[in-house]
């Protein structure tokens, strides 16, 4: 998800190019701190932080990396939108092509974790 639209995504991954799922340090960690990114649907829907407001809080999860290192932004994040529209919305994120990985199901007991511990609050 783009929010705004597509930006940033693709329909194929770059040539060449060996891409992974980098887990950020202290989120999900039931998931290895890296894993290949699942090839079974190739188009990358990443949140693209430059179309929300600076004061927007983003937590990301989950990252999409090449073996240089370079970003291609995120795959799992939560969002809550402090200044842009929808103004008090908070919104858990995760790339639909997770669902491929070998790790889906740990993902989605993760999430769901963190889903509920963002209701209790």
């Amino acid at each position: 998800l783009a929010v705004g639209g597509p930006r940033g995504g693709w329909e194929r991954p770059p040539q060449g190019k060996t891409l992974k799922i980098v887990r950020a340090a202290g989120y999900l960690e039931n998931l290895p701190a890296e894993f290949p990114f699942p090839d079974q649907d190739p188009r990358w829907r990443p949140l693209v932080r430059a179309e929300l407001a600076e004061e927007d809080v983003v937590v990301p999860f989950l990252e999409l990396r090449d073996l240089e290192g370079d970003s291609y932004s995120h795959a799992a994040v939560y969002l809550e939108h402090k200044a842009s529209g929808p103004r008090g919305g908070k919104v858990l994120y995760c790339w639909f092509g997770l669902r491929y990985s070998a790790y889906a199901d740990d993902l989605l007991a993760a999430v769901f974790a963190l889903a509920a511990e963002k209701v209790e609050r």
